[in-house]
């Protein structure tokens, strides 16, 4: 009697290597699609609390008159002047063709010379409570970033007070 091994005993162990293998690259591949995602999570979160930091620089500048700004959805950059005049294109920041953010020599801006990327940043102002302070000296400073592939906006909210 012949002790090899037998077609249908050769086949039944290749088609257990070939699913551990294809196990094994598949597991791979959603661990590289979840560390791009996490690291879109981490970059979607920086720019909304760089928004903040760019509203708190703005509000601690005397000169920038900013005290004058009506409430609203803007686009906020990170030039030299803090530029936040320009208003938003829509309330939506999902919407808002002006809000998308574009990677420009190693900085998101909003200036569409640079390579367009998946996110949009809107920051949205408005008044908050009267306080002893002679009228509204708070503002509700509400950073919007949405990545695109993502069902909602990642939303950071702060309150600032001091207002000039």
């Amino acid at each position: 009697m012949n002790r090899g091994f037998s077609l249908i005993e050769t086949i039944i162990a290749l088609s257990i290597l070939i699913v551990g293998i294809l196990a094994g690259l598949t597991l791979t591949q959603r661990s590289v699609q979840t560390s791009k995602i996490n690291e879109d999570v981490v970059i979607a979160v920086n720019l909304a609390r760089e928004g903040i930091e760019l509203v708190r620089a703005i509000r601690d500048s005397r000169n920038l008159g900013f005290s004058t700004l009506v409430d609203g959805d803007y686009i906020v950059d990170t030039d030299a002047n803090f530029n936040i005049s320009t208003q938003a294109d829509s309330s939506d920041v999902k919407l808002c063709n002006n809000c998308r953010l574009y990677f420009m020599n190693g900085k998101y801006v909003h200036n569409q010379a640079g390579s367009p990327t998946i996110f949009r940043r809107m920051v949205n102002i408005s008044s908050g409570s009267n306080l002893s302070c002679g009228g509204v000296c708070e503002k509700i400073v509400t950073v919007y970033v949405f990545r695109e592939g993502s069902p909602n906006p990642y939303k950071l909210v702060v309150h600032l007070t001091n207002w000039r």
